[in-house]
């Protein structure tokens, strides 16, 4: 045997980079996908071999199993070794080709945000993300500037027939409010000065009402004319402050949002996300980050004073729908259009806007995320309840929003909620696993997936002050 001689950093760091700092031991025998504290093992026993066929990285356990003897009377042989290190390297390889399969921009230094330990490559996230960015870059409606082309996708499945042409034009008001948060932290420049932000605010805009109301295109017997309601000026207004839209329009279209009634908002055709937009609308309105820099003190302080008058009034009209034990999709809420195959979709966006809220009823939240980790399909969630395929779309909103900080921190404090964190890590690894392939994106549009663009950040930068 050789003297001991220092492995070569450049293939220490193949190595390493091969293995993702896995134990091929762990996960050969154990399925162990975690990183481990460990050491680069010598498998030949001759630490001045530094070939790379003799050194494979393992956790310290099985290092010391591995150079005792009593591993050689357990058959722990080196050819076993190099067999789970083959096996461990060709499930990076596949895992890495599978996420850049539909990849057309690669960041390796894009942040990430608080991850599960138990993915296998938690450092794969970055092309992911990447992934993510291009698709949705890609799915701006060029003719109007909105989003989503995607939503052929789920358009037939959910509603029964195809969309319209002025459904391909429209798109959606909330489908673009969350492509333009999600392409703003993923580090796009979204305003409305330069693309595709410009594009973004002009669709915003010209579905803008003289009152400052803000609708989709749907047909007329004269044509075509907005249907404005109180959801879409809300998610248009919270677009506009991330794009820095004109002031003037987004403080008239706050002031209409102010003749809204609580019975408003419950004849809306998605209810509970227009409680939610509504909301987080007006304290964003009134957060030092916008209010401050375009109201006046008055201004914001009759903001306030509205916000403080209805909040109360239209969480408790939630939370009775959410709780009543007659109500149909308890403890969640009436899904968007009245068809169950969006309830999963909706009560997402709903739980969305409400965990960004400044105080979340988490009560209600934590019930509605419990009830939906329980559809959960071999680690995955489907689209929707009658589904038996795991969705990419869904699964990935699920996830985002658990591991939003301030979620996951009230999550940690229950077995409930840690039962909760669970599913959402193995959605995220499912994601992560399938985002190439057919089945688990046949319904994976923009207004689901387009959230995974929220893993680029940390802490809390999803919240209102910075959200808007």
């Amino acid at each position: 045997m050789g003297s001991r001689s220092r492995i070569p950093i450049a293939v220490e760091a193949d190595i390493l980079a091969q293995s993702r700092r896995r134990c091929c031991i762990c996960f050969a025998l154990d399925q162990d996908c975690s990183e481990k504290r460990g050491q680069i093992a010598h498998l030949d026993r001759d630490p001045s071999n530094n070939d790379p066929d003799n050194l494979a990285f393992l956790c310290l356990d099985h290092h010391d199993q591995y150079d005792s003897r009593t591993s050689q009377t357990k058959n722990l042989t080196i050819r076993e070794v190099k067999q789970y290190r083959s096996e461990l390297y060709g499930e990076v390889t596949a895992r890495i080709h599978l996420i850049l399969a539909n990849s057309t921009v690669l960041d390796p230094l894009a942040p990430m945000s608080e991850l599960p330990k138990g993915l296998l490559l938690a450092s794969d996230l970055a092309p992911f993300v990447s992934s993510l960015k291009a698709f949705v870059l890609a799915d701006q409606i060029p003719e109007s500037g909105g989003w989503p082309i995607s939503q052929e996708r789920v358009f037939r499945y959910v509603w029964g027939q195809p969309p319209t042409k002025i459904d391909k034009r429209e798109g959606g008001i909330v489908s673009t409010y969350i492509a333009v948060r999600g392409l703003r932290t993923a580090g796009v420049e979204m305003n409305s000065y330069s693309e595709p932000g410009r594009s973004a605010a002009k669709y915003l805009l010209k579905r803008r009402t003289a009152h400052g109301a803000f609708g989709r295109f749907t047909a007329s017997r004269s044509g075509e004319e907005i249907h404005p309601s109180f959801r879409h000026t809300a998610l248009a207004c919270l677009a506009l402050m991330m794009l820095d839209g004109p002031p003037e329009h987004i403080i008239q279209s706050v002031h209409h949002l102010e003749t809204m009634t609580t019975e408003d908002l419950q004849d809306d055709a998605g209810p509970s996300m227009a409680i939610g937009a509504v909301l987080l609308a007006l304290e964003c309105a009134t957060t030092p980050a916008w209010g401050t820099k375009h109201l006046s003190a008055s201004t914001v302080e009759r903001f306030q004073a509205f916000l403080a008058d209805k909040k109360a009034e239209l969480l408790l009209a939630l939370d009775s729908e959410a709780k009543s034990p007659t109500t149909e999709y308890s403890p969640l809420w009436e899904p968007y259009g009245h068809s169950q195959r969006m309830l999963y979709d909706s009560s997402l966006t709903t739980l969305d806007l409400l965990t960004l809220l400044s105080d979340p009823p988490w009560d209600t939240i934590i019930a509605a995320l419990a009830h939906i980790a329980a559809g959960q399909v071999q680690g995955a969630l489907p689209y929707d309840p009658s589904s038996k395929t795991g969705d990419v779309g869904i699964s990935t909103y699920f996830a985002v929003l658990c591991r939003r900080q301030r979620v996951s921190t009230q999550l940690q404090q229950t077995s409930e909620g840690r039962t909760i964190l669970a599913t959402a890590d193995k959605c995220l690894e499912f994601s992560l696993r399938n985002w190439a392939k057919e089945p688990h994106t046949r319904k994976t549009y923009c207004d689901t997936i387009a959230n995974g663009l929220l893993l680029n950040v940390s802490a809390d930068a999803n919240l209102p002050q910075t959200a808007c």
